[in-house]
Order: structure tokens, then C-alpha cells, then sequence
């Protein structure tokens, strides 16, 4: 087997030739020309139908990204702010109200292909569920997201701590790297390598503190886990012997991990 083949077809099918148009009549050339036109939407169209079908497959339909939620035991509309949702091809939906049904339990809310909200399952359109409500005769009583689609994507997040100080007793500095938060924003679903890099080299090293993976959410007798999670990591920087320490307790530390993160 061709390694290739694992990544791309070798082969492909072909679109149909358009018949040729030269040396036609004034009447036979609109009718060949309107044929050819016609032939070019079908294949456009199984094109369209192909990629949405793939997407299908891959991912499913849902959400991409979650939309504020406002809903109200007086009433049954609910107003949903702007969202992005995967339903054959990406949805954007600028905000606005859907219409719950009365007397509802465990009743669905769907977003149809072509932006619109609906309240009993399309028949004529491809959609997503997007969310599930309870309701009485007055209004929503829950109203709850649901199917958010995990796209992952292979990131890379650094981030530089500078004037690390590290003590002369006991000569080393105990960090942890929360990437999740702040500027970086990145948790990772799947997580690869992390770098350490510490300024000046001369003087300090640098090492990852704890082994194995756990979710930042165990039941582990430190918070964060003493060990990589998905959200930080653990690291020390240790003065080399013979540092002379007068000079410059401080360095800077550079911190990259790899990985593939969920998008936003």
C-alpha cells in the first residue's frame, strides 16, 4: 500500500465533460449552451453534497460555539445571543428569539441549515439540536445547551516569565504554568510537548516536576494536581553550583506546550 493513500485518493472522480459548443447553430447553441449550464449545477451540486456529507461524518451537527441564554417561567421565548453552528456547512446566527411549545418535557430546540430556529424536528431541512427545554403553560422552566461540537487543533502556546527570583536557600524555584487562563486561553484535549527554557543557561536549569497526566478536576489531594493536566504544568528552576549569587538571583523563563487544543 502506497503511504500516500492514507492521506489523499490516488484516484478521484471525474466531472462530466461539457459537450462543445463550436460551430453550432444560433439554435443549437442555446440549447447545448443551456445543457452544459445545467450539467455544471449537477455537478456543482454533488460537489456541495459531498463536502457537506463529510463534514456529517466527521464531525456531526452542532454547536461550534455557545450563545448567551436568556429564558423566562413567564414566557416561552427565548432569546439566544450570536452563536456558530456545524450543520453540513458553518451557521452563523447574529441572535434572537425562538419560541418554545407549552406543556414540554425534554422537548428540543433545532436550527436548521438555513439559520432559522424551529420547535418540532425539520422535515425538509438539514439542522442541529442545539438545545433541550422543559416548559409549563406559562413559560420555560429549563433550558439547557446541548451537542457542542470539539474541533481540535494543533496549537502551540508560549509565555515568558521574566525576574524569576530564586532563592539562595534552598536555591531553587517551584512555578506552575496555568495556560488556561490569561492570555494564552489554551486547554489541550490531546497534549504533546512542553519546552523549558531558562536565561541565563550559565547559571540556572530547568526541569518539568511531576509525571503522568490527570484532569485538572481529580479528586487529588493538591489543587492544581501535582501532576501535567490539561490546563498547566509544574516546573523548577534550580540554581547550577557555584553560582555566585550576588550577581543575579533572578532569570527569565520561556515556557512552550504543544498539543491539540479545542477550538474556540
Amino acid at each position: 500500500m502506497d503511504g500516500g493513500s492514507l492521506i489523499s485518493l490516488t484516484y478521484h472522480i471525474q466531472v462530466a465533460t461539457p459537450a462543445s459548443i463550436a460551430n453550432k447553430t444560433p439554435a443549437a447553441f442555446t440549447e447545448t449552451a443551456n445543457a452544459n449550464w445545467t450539467l455544471g449545477k449537477t455537478e456543482l451540486q454533488g460537489f456541495t453534497d459531498a463536502l457537506q456529507d463529510a463534514l456529517s461524518s466527521l464531525f456531526g451537527e452542532g454547536l461550534l460555539t455557545c450563545p448567551s441564554v436568556s429564558y423566562s417561567e413567564a414566557s416561552l421565548a427565548v432569546t439566544l445571543g450570536t452563536f456558530k453552528a456545524l450543520v453540513g456547512k458553518e451557521v452563523v446566527y447574529a441572535g434572537g428569539p425562538f419560541t418554545a411549545l407549552a406543556n414540554q418535557t425534554g422537548a428540543y430546540c433545532y436550527l436548521t441549515q438555513d439559520g432559522l430556529f424551529a420547535n418540532t424536528e425539520p422535515s425538509t431541512n438539514a439542522y442541529a439540536v442545539i438545545a433541550e427545554y422543559d416548559s409549563d403553560a406559562d413559560g420555560v422552566t429549563s433550558f439547557t445547551l446541548v451537542n457542542k461540537i470539539l474541533i481540535p487543533q494543533l496549537t502551540t502556546v508560549t509565555e515568558t516569565f521574566e525576574d524569576v527570583l530564586v532563592p539562595e536557600d534552598p536555591g531553587y524555584y517551584d512555578g506552575y504554568w496555568n495556560h488556561s487562563e490569561g492570555e494564552a486561553g489554551v486547554t489541550f484535549v490531546v497534549p504533546g510537548f512542553v519546552k523549558l527554557e531558562v536565561d541565563p543557561a550559565s547559571d540556572f536549569y530547568i526541569e518539568l516536576l511531576y509525571n503522568g497526566l490527570v484532569d485538572s478536576s481529580s479528586d487529588t489531594p493538591n489543587s492544581p494536581p501535582h501532576n501535567m493536566t490539561e490546563a498547566g504544568i509544574h516546573f523548577r528552576v534550580t540554581r547550577i553550583e557555584g553560582y555566585y549569587y550576588v550577581g543575579n538571583p533572578t532569570c527569565t523563563v520561556v515556557l512552550s506546550r504543544s498539543g491539540l487544543a479545542v477550538a474556540s
